[in-house]
């Protein structure tokens, strides 16, 4: 098992307060899959809530020269005036890999998630991720 935690804070002129602490649990086996429970706590001036929170529970499976598996479950909601909420949840799925070089990587993340806010049932939702690590 892994723990890591870490607090962030930022001052923006137009966002103002930000801060925002992160939490990770990993079950981690050598040479095998890892499982991984990821809290987020946010509080910003400029937003509407209190504070807002982001679970994601997933597995995680790496593969050759930098390939990475991932697919799990993520929930998200709201803290506001002593109301705590479910917001959205839904499954997700992830593919991460090198391209070009080995420092430049692509990750593409299919989502099913809901917003109850927005009273917006499930739909599917799609991301492309660039990164490149120096």
């Amino acid at each position: 098992f892994h723990f890591n935690a870490e607090q962030i804070y930022r001052y923006g002129l137009d966002s103002k307060n930000y801060f925002r602490t992160n939490m990770e649990l990993i079950h981690a086996r050598p040479n095998q899959a890892f499982l991984s429970n990821q809290l987020n706590l946010t509080h910003a001036d400029d937003q509407d809530d209190d504070l807002t929170w982001d679970n994601n529970l997933f597995r995680q499976h790496q593969f050759f020269q930098g390939n990475r598996f991932n697919y799990g479950l993520y929930t998200g909601g709201f803290y506001d005036n002593s109301d705590l909420r479910l917001n959205s949840w839904g499954p997700f799925v992830s593919w991460r890999q090198p391209v070009w070089r080995e420092w430049f990587y692509v990750q593409t993340d299919l989502n099913y998630y809901n917003d109850d806010r927005a009273d917006r049932d499930h739909y599917f939702s799609t991301m492309l991720r660039l990164e490149a690590l120096f």
